[in-house]
Protein backbone atom coordinates (compact mmCIF):
# COMPACT_ATOMS: atom_id res chain seq x y z
CA UNK A 1 0.00 0.00 0.00
CA UNK A 2 1.05 3.38 -0.52
CA UNK A 3 0.40 7.15 0.38
CA UNK A 4 -0.52 9.34 -2.73
CA UNK A 5 -1.43 12.70 -3.05
CA UNK A 6 -3.27 12.40 -6.06
CA UNK A 7 -3.53 16.25 -8.14
CA UNK A 8 -6.80 16.04 -10.22
CA UNK A 9 -8.37 17.56 -12.86
CA UNK A 10 -12.02 17.77 -11.87
CA UNK A 11 -12.36 17.73 -16.06
CA UNK A 12 -10.09 15.12 -17.22
CA UNK A 13 -11.34 11.92 -18.16
CA UNK A 14 -9.16 9.74 -16.75
CA UNK A 15 -8.62 11.14 -13.46
CA UNK A 16 -11.76 10.11 -11.50
CA UNK A 17 -11.32 6.53 -12.68
CA UNK A 18 -7.45 6.31 -11.73
CA UNK A 19 -8.41 7.82 -7.96
CA UNK A 20 -11.33 4.74 -8.02
CA UNK A 21 -8.53 2.38 -9.18
CA UNK A 22 -6.27 3.50 -6.54
CA UNK A 23 -8.77 3.09 -3.71
CA UNK A 24 -9.68 -0.17 -4.75
CA UNK A 25 -6.56 -1.60 -4.77
CA UNK A 26 -5.60 -0.43 -1.12
CA UNK A 27 -4.03 2.93 -1.80
CA UNK A 28 -4.15 5.25 0.55
CA UNK A 29 -5.06 8.42 -1.06
CA UNK A 30 -5.66 12.40 -0.58
CA UNK A 31 -7.44 13.94 -3.42
CA UNK A 32 -6.70 17.55 -4.18
CA UNK A 33 -8.29 19.41 -6.78
CA UNK A 34 -6.94 21.06 -9.32
CA UNK A 35 -8.08 25.17 -9.49
CA UNK A 36 -8.08 26.69 -12.92
CA UNK A 37 -9.00 29.92 -14.66
CA UNK A 38 -8.72 31.58 -18.06
CA UNK A 39 -6.63 34.24 -18.96
CA UNK A 40 -7.84 37.17 -20.52
CA UNK A 41 -6.07 35.80 -23.56
CA UNK A 42 -8.15 32.90 -23.45
CA UNK A 43 -5.34 30.39 -21.99
CA UNK A 44 -5.74 28.35 -19.05
CA UNK A 45 -3.79 29.18 -15.66
CA UNK A 46 -3.71 26.66 -12.67
CA UNK A 47 -3.83 28.92 -9.50
CA UNK A 48 -1.65 26.96 -7.09
CA UNK A 49 -1.43 27.57 -3.18
CA UNK A 50 2.34 27.00 -1.97
CA UNK A 51 0.81 27.28 1.74
CA UNK A 52 -1.48 24.73 0.78
CA UNK A 53 0.97 22.58 -1.06
CA UNK A 54 3.10 22.23 1.60
CA UNK A 55 0.35 21.93 4.31
CA UNK A 56 -0.48 18.68 2.14
CA UNK A 57 2.76 17.52 2.15
CA UNK A 58 3.55 18.24 5.62
CA UNK A 59 0.09 16.55 7.31
CA UNK A 60 -0.52 13.98 4.66
CA UNK A 61 3.35 13.06 4.10
CA UNK A 62 2.49 11.19 1.01
CA UNK A 63 5.12 8.43 -0.18
CA UNK A 64 4.66 9.73 -3.90
CA UNK A 65 2.49 12.56 -5.33
CA UNK A 66 0.47 11.75 -8.64
CA UNK A 67 -1.23 13.63 -11.58
CA UNK A 68 -1.97 13.62 -15.08
CA UNK A 69 -0.82 15.50 -17.60
CA UNK A 70 1.90 17.49 -15.42
CA UNK A 71 -1.15 19.10 -14.30
CA UNK A 72 -1.02 20.36 -10.49
CA UNK A 73 2.53 21.76 -9.90
CA UNK A 74 3.40 25.42 -10.78
CA UNK A 75 6.14 26.51 -13.03
CA UNK A 76 8.63 28.22 -11.22
CA UNK A 77 9.13 25.15 -9.35
CA UNK A 78 8.77 25.60 -5.81
CA UNK A 79 6.19 22.62 -5.72
CA UNK A 80 9.30 20.37 -7.82
CA UNK A 81 11.69 21.81 -4.86
CA UNK A 82 9.45 20.98 -1.90
CA UNK A 83 8.89 17.48 -3.21
CA UNK A 84 12.11 16.67 -3.87
CA UNK A 85 13.50 18.22 -0.15
CA UNK A 86 11.32 15.61 1.18
CA UNK A 87 12.29 13.22 -1.02
CA UNK A 88 8.94 12.85 -2.39
CA UNK A 89 8.77 11.46 -6.26
CA UNK A 90 6.49 13.21 -8.61
CA UNK A 91 4.61 10.59 -10.78
CA UNK A 92 2.77 12.32 -14.06
CA UNK A 93 1.19 9.95 -17.01
CA UNK A 94 1.03 11.78 -20.29
CA UNK A 95 -2.53 10.87 -21.93
CA UNK A 96 -1.56 13.96 -24.39
CA UNK A 97 1.50 14.61 -25.85
CA UNK A 98 4.10 16.63 -24.04
CA UNK A 99 5.04 19.85 -24.62
CA UNK A 100 8.47 21.17 -23.54
CA UNK A 101 7.13 24.75 -23.51
CA UNK A 102 4.99 23.85 -20.88
CA UNK A 103 7.14 22.28 -18.63
CA UNK A 104 9.87 24.93 -17.65
CA UNK A 105 10.95 24.39 -14.27
CA UNK A 106 8.09 22.04 -13.23
CA UNK A 107 9.40 18.93 -12.48
CA UNK A 108 12.86 18.13 -10.86
CA UNK A 109 14.36 15.56 -13.54
CA UNK A 110 16.30 13.08 -11.10
CA UNK A 111 12.48 13.25 -8.88
CA UNK A 112 10.56 12.75 -11.78
CA UNK A 113 9.07 10.10 -13.20
CA UNK A 114 6.76 10.76 -16.59
CA UNK A 115 4.88 8.10 -17.99
CA UNK A 116 3.48 8.64 -21.63
CA UNK A 117 0.66 6.47 -23.38
CA UNK A 118 2.58 7.29 -26.59
CA UNK A 119 5.94 5.49 -27.02
CA UNK A 120 7.23 8.19 -29.96
CA UNK A 121 7.55 11.15 -27.49
CA UNK A 122 9.70 8.72 -24.52
CA UNK A 123 13.39 9.31 -26.40
CA UNK A 124 12.10 12.96 -26.76
CA UNK A 125 11.46 13.37 -22.76
CA UNK A 126 14.66 11.57 -22.04
CA UNK A 127 16.64 14.04 -24.54
CA UNK A 128 15.18 16.87 -22.28
CA UNK A 129 16.71 15.35 -19.21
CA UNK A 130 14.28 13.54 -17.90
CA UNK A 131 16.00 10.01 -17.37
CA UNK A 132 12.93 8.30 -15.48
CA UNK A 133 10.76 8.26 -18.67
CA UNK A 134 8.68 5.32 -20.13
CA UNK A 135 5.92 4.38 -22.40
CA UNK A 136 2.67 2.89 -20.51
CA UNK A 137 -0.38 2.25 -23.07
CA UNK A 138 -3.89 3.92 -21.80
CA UNK A 139 -6.56 1.30 -20.07
CA UNK A 140 -10.12 1.20 -18.76
CA UNK A 141 -11.82 1.13 -15.52
CA UNK A 142 -13.72 -2.40 -15.90
CA UNK A 143 -16.18 -1.89 -13.30
CA UNK A 144 -17.93 1.12 -14.59
CA UNK A 145 -17.48 0.20 -18.69
CA UNK A 146 -19.50 -2.85 -18.29
CA UNK A 147 -21.86 -4.89 -20.28
CA UNK A 148 -25.32 -3.59 -19.21
CA UNK A 149 -27.54 -6.35 -21.67
CA UNK A 150 -29.12 -3.27 -23.49
CA UNK A 151 -30.75 -4.32 -26.57
CA UNK A 152 -28.60 -2.73 -29.59
CA UNK A 153 -30.04 -0.35 -32.21
CA UNK A 154 -28.83 -1.46 -36.22
CA UNK A 155 -26.49 1.38 -36.39
CA UNK A 156 -22.69 2.78 -36.94
CA UNK A 157 -21.84 5.07 -34.24
CA UNK A 158 -19.24 7.41 -33.58
CA UNK A 159 -18.45 9.05 -30.11
CA UNK A 160 -15.87 12.25 -30.03
CA UNK A 161 -15.77 15.55 -30.00
CA UNK A 162 -14.47 17.85 -33.37
CA UNK A 163 -12.08 19.95 -31.79
CA UNK A 164 -13.50 22.95 -32.81
CA UNK A 165 -13.30 25.28 -29.83
CA UNK A 166 -9.32 24.24 -29.59
CA UNK A 167 -8.69 24.32 -33.31
CA UNK A 168 -10.52 28.31 -33.13
CA UNK A 169 -8.65 29.13 -29.72
CA UNK A 170 -5.25 27.82 -31.63
CA UNK A 171 -6.36 29.63 -34.80
CA UNK A 172 -6.79 33.13 -32.60
CA UNK A 173 -3.61 33.26 -30.92
CA UNK A 174 -1.79 32.11 -34.14
CA UNK A 175 -3.31 35.08 -36.10
CA UNK A 176 -2.38 37.50 -33.22
CA UNK A 177 1.50 36.50 -33.20
CA UNK A 178 2.28 35.40 -36.85
CA UNK A 179 -0.49 36.95 -38.99
CA UNK A 180 1.56 39.95 -39.71
CA UNK A 181 4.00 37.24 -41.97
CA UNK A 182 0.60 37.36 -44.79
CA UNK A 183 -0.30 34.54 -46.65
CA UNK A 184 2.48 33.02 -47.01
CA UNK A 185 1.79 32.05 -43.00
CA UNK A 186 -1.76 30.52 -44.17
CA UNK A 187 -0.24 28.45 -47.21
CA UNK A 188 2.16 27.04 -44.93
CA UNK A 189 -0.33 25.74 -42.43
CA UNK A 190 -2.49 24.63 -45.74
CA UNK A 191 0.65 22.98 -46.88
CA UNK A 192 1.23 21.71 -43.47
CA UNK A 193 -2.24 19.86 -42.81
CA UNK A 194 -2.48 18.32 -46.28
CA UNK A 195 1.33 17.07 -45.77
CA UNK A 196 -0.26 15.85 -42.40
CA UNK A 197 -3.67 13.97 -43.70
CA UNK A 198 -1.50 12.24 -46.27
CA UNK A 199 1.50 10.83 -43.57
CA UNK A 200 -0.60 9.19 -41.24
CA UNK A 201 2.04 8.15 -38.30
CA UNK A 202 4.08 11.34 -39.19
CA UNK A 203 4.81 13.34 -36.90
CA UNK A 204 3.02 16.94 -36.96
CA UNK A 205 5.92 19.16 -35.87
CA UNK A 206 8.31 17.58 -38.34
CA UNK A 207 5.66 18.18 -40.95
CA UNK A 208 4.92 21.91 -40.11
CA UNK A 209 9.05 22.32 -39.84
CA UNK A 210 9.18 21.01 -43.83
CA UNK A 211 6.39 23.53 -44.73
CA UNK A 212 8.21 26.40 -43.90
CA UNK A 213 11.51 25.92 -45.94
CA UNK A 214 11.52 28.57 -48.72
CA UNK A 215 8.54 30.62 -46.90
CA UNK A 216 8.67 33.69 -44.99
CA UNK A 217 8.22 31.93 -41.40
CA UNK A 218 11.58 30.58 -40.02
CA UNK A 219 10.99 27.89 -37.74
CA UNK A 220 14.37 28.31 -36.40
CA UNK A 221 13.42 32.12 -34.79
CA UNK A 222 9.77 30.83 -33.23
CA UNK A 223 9.62 30.38 -29.71
CA UNK A 224 8.89 26.80 -28.48
CA UNK A 225 5.13 28.10 -27.39
CA UNK A 226 4.71 29.51 -31.56
CA UNK A 227 5.96 25.82 -32.38
CA UNK A 228 3.65 24.15 -29.96
CA UNK A 229 0.53 26.08 -31.23
CA UNK A 230 1.92 26.05 -35.26
CA UNK A 231 1.64 21.83 -34.52
CA UNK A 232 -1.28 21.62 -32.11
CA UNK A 233 -3.40 23.55 -34.68
CA UNK A 234 -2.53 21.76 -37.82
CA UNK A 235 -3.24 18.35 -36.38
CA UNK A 236 -6.59 19.59 -35.00
CA UNK A 237 -7.16 20.88 -37.95
CA UNK A 238 -6.17 18.14 -40.05
CA UNK A 239 -7.67 15.30 -37.62
CA UNK A 240 -10.90 17.32 -38.12
CA UNK A 241 -11.15 17.31 -42.04
CA UNK A 242 -10.65 13.86 -42.04
CA UNK A 243 -13.34 12.76 -39.48
CA UNK A 244 -15.67 15.00 -41.52
CA UNK A 245 -14.78 13.12 -44.46
CA UNK A 246 -15.46 9.39 -43.03
CA UNK A 247 -18.11 10.39 -41.50
CA UNK A 248 -19.53 11.78 -44.61
CA UNK A 249 -18.23 8.48 -46.18
CA UNK A 250 -19.94 6.24 -43.45
CA UNK A 251 -22.83 8.49 -43.46
CA UNK A 252 -24.27 7.56 -47.46
CA UNK A 253 -24.03 3.78 -46.35
CA UNK A 254 -25.54 3.13 -42.83
CA UNK A 255 -27.84 4.41 -40.23
CA UNK A 256 -25.08 6.63 -39.21
CA UNK A 257 -25.41 8.13 -34.96
CA UNK A 258 -22.71 10.56 -33.47
CA UNK A 259 -22.44 11.94 -30.26
CA UNK A 260 -19.87 15.18 -30.17
CA UNK A 261 -20.40 18.41 -30.10
CA UNK A 262 -22.51 21.26 -32.30
CA UNK A 263 -20.31 21.21 -35.06
CA UNK A 264 -21.46 17.75 -35.90
CA UNK A 265 -25.06 18.61 -35.74
CA UNK A 266 -24.20 21.89 -37.94
CA UNK A 267 -23.08 19.24 -40.88
CA UNK A 268 -24.73 15.98 -40.32
CA UNK A 269 -28.37 17.34 -38.66
CA UNK A 270 -30.35 15.22 -36.73
CA UNK A 271 -27.68 11.95 -37.42
CA UNK A 272 -26.25 13.56 -34.04
CA UNK A 273 -27.79 13.30 -30.60
CA UNK A 274 -25.25 15.64 -28.85
CA UNK A 275 -22.98 14.90 -26.25
CA UNK A 276 -22.62 11.52 -24.45
CA UNK A 277 -21.75 12.59 -20.68
CA UNK A 278 -18.34 10.68 -19.85
CA UNK A 279 -18.52 10.64 -16.03
CA UNK A 280 -21.83 9.15 -15.71
CA UNK A 281 -23.29 5.88 -17.13
CA UNK A 282 -24.20 8.02 -20.24
CA UNK A 283 -21.34 7.27 -22.50
CA UNK A 284 -21.66 3.16 -20.97
CA UNK A 285 -25.17 3.26 -22.25
CA UNK A 286 -23.97 4.84 -25.88
CA UNK A 287 -20.96 1.84 -26.30
CA UNK A 288 -23.62 -1.05 -25.53
CA UNK A 289 -26.94 0.26 -27.40
CA UNK A 290 -24.73 0.58 -30.90
CA UNK A 291 -23.59 -2.62 -32.45
CA UNK A 292 -20.52 -1.41 -34.27
CA UNK A 293 -18.44 1.54 -33.15
CA UNK A 294 -15.88 3.21 -35.47
CA UNK A 295 -12.97 5.22 -34.10
CA UNK A 296 -10.89 7.52 -35.86
CA UNK A 297 -7.77 8.44 -34.03
CA UNK A 298 -6.30 11.75 -33.86
CA UNK A 299 -3.25 12.65 -35.15
CA UNK A 300 -1.24 13.09 -32.08
CA UNK A 301 -1.71 9.51 -31.63
CA UNK A 302 1.45 8.70 -34.02
CA UNK A 303 1.93 5.29 -33.23
CA UNK A 304 -0.44 4.52 -29.92
CA UNK A 305 -4.09 3.65 -29.83
CA UNK A 306 -6.25 5.74 -28.01
CA UNK A 307 -9.16 5.57 -24.73
CA UNK A 308 -12.05 4.08 -27.33
CA UNK A 309 -11.13 0.69 -27.73
CA UNK A 310 -10.04 0.08 -24.00
CA UNK A 311 -13.79 1.83 -22.98
CA UNK A 312 -15.84 0.06 -25.65
CA UNK A 313 -13.96 -3.31 -25.12
CA UNK A 314 -14.73 -3.25 -21.64
CA UNK A 315 -18.69 -3.03 -22.46
CA UNK A 316 -18.23 -6.20 -24.41
CA UNK A 317 -19.11 -4.39 -27.42
CA UNK A 318 -17.68 -3.65 -30.79
CA UNK A 319 -15.03 -1.23 -31.69
CA UNK A 320 -13.58 -0.93 -35.70
CA UNK A 321 -9.92 0.83 -35.00
CA UNK A 322 -7.65 2.86 -37.41
CA UNK A 323 -4.63 1.02 -37.84
CA UNK A 324 -1.61 2.21 -35.47
CA UNK A 325 1.48 0.52 -34.69
CA UNK A 326 0.82 -0.34 -31.33
CA UNK A 327 -2.54 -1.82 -31.34
CA UNK A 328 -1.24 -5.65 -32.19
CA UNK A 329 0.88 -5.77 -28.73
CA UNK A 330 -2.19 -4.84 -27.10
CA UNK A 331 -5.10 -6.44 -29.00
CA UNK A 332 -5.12 -9.46 -31.22
CA UNK A 333 -6.95 -9.31 -35.18
CA UNK A 334 -9.53 -11.10 -33.34
CA UNK A 335 -10.14 -8.96 -30.66
CA UNK A 336 -10.46 -5.87 -32.27
CA UNK A 337 -10.26 -4.97 -36.26
CA UNK A 338 -8.99 -2.28 -37.36
CA UNK A 339 -9.18 -0.61 -41.26
CA UNK A 340 -6.32 1.96 -43.14
CA UNK A 341 -8.34 3.90 -45.49
CA UNK A 342 -12.31 4.93 -45.98
CA UNK A 343 -13.30 2.65 -48.89
CA UNK A 344 -11.92 -0.35 -45.99
CA UNK A 345 -13.93 1.25 -43.10
CA UNK A 346 -17.03 1.31 -45.11
CA UNK A 347 -16.33 -2.19 -46.02
CA UNK A 348 -15.80 -3.59 -42.56
CA UNK A 349 -18.70 -1.73 -41.06
CA UNK A 350 -20.86 -3.08 -43.36
CA UNK A 351 -19.91 -6.95 -42.96
CA UNK A 352 -19.56 -6.45 -39.38
CA UNK A 353 -23.26 -5.12 -39.45
CA UNK A 354 -24.34 -8.15 -41.17
CA UNK A 355 -22.79 -10.76 -38.84
CA UNK A 356 -23.49 -10.46 -35.57
CA UNK A 357 -22.32 -13.57 -34.69
CA UNK A 358 -18.68 -13.13 -35.63
CA UNK A 359 -18.95 -9.45 -34.32
CA UNK A 360 -20.39 -10.73 -30.46
CA UNK A 361 -17.34 -13.23 -30.66
CA UNK A 362 -14.52 -11.33 -31.84
CA UNK A 363 -16.17 -8.65 -28.76
CA UNK A 364 -16.12 -11.44 -26.32
CA UNK A 365 -12.30 -11.88 -26.85
CA UNK A 366 -11.65 -8.19 -26.83
CA UNK A 367 -13.35 -7.90 -23.09
CA UNK A 368 -11.37 -10.64 -22.14
CA UNK A 369 -8.12 -9.29 -23.12
CA UNK A 370 -9.14 -5.96 -21.60
CA UNK A 371 -9.96 -7.70 -17.87
CA UNK A 372 -6.82 -9.16 -18.17
CA UNK A 373 -4.23 -6.83 -19.32
CA UNK A 374 -5.72 -3.19 -19.75
CA UNK A 375 -7.31 -1.98 -16.64
CA UNK A 376 -6.26 1.26 -14.95
CA UNK A 377 -5.23 -1.31 -12.14
CA UNK A 378 -2.59 -3.19 -14.33
CA UNK A 379 -1.27 0.68 -15.14
CA UNK A 380 -0.86 1.16 -11.55
CA UNK A 381 0.95 -1.79 -10.54
CA UNK A 382 3.02 -1.05 -13.45
CA UNK A 383 4.11 2.62 -12.33
CA UNK A 384 4.42 1.69 -8.60
CA UNK A 385 6.59 -1.06 -9.43
CA UNK A 386 9.16 1.10 -11.50
CA UNK A 387 8.38 4.10 -8.95
CA UNK A 388 9.53 1.78 -5.84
Amino acid sequence: MNKILFLLNANGHMDRDLVYSLQQAGHEILVDQITAAKTPEGHLAELISSEHFIEMLENFRPEVVFSLNGRGVDNDGFCADQMHRRGIPFVTWYVDQPRQANMGKRYLAGNTWIFCFERYFVPQLKGWGYEHAFYLPLATNPDRFRPLGLEAEPSVCFVGDSDYAKIDYLARNLDLQLGNLGDDFYDVLDKAINLLLASPGCHAGQLVQAATLGSSLSWENLRDDQKDMLEGFVEREAGLRQRLAFLAGLNEHFDLVIYGDDLWRKSFGDRCRGKAGYFDDSIVKVYNRHPVHVNISKFQLITAINQRPFDVSACGAFVLTDERESLRELFGPDEVVSYRDMEELVELAGYYLRNADERIRISRRARARVLKEHTYKHRIDEILRLVN
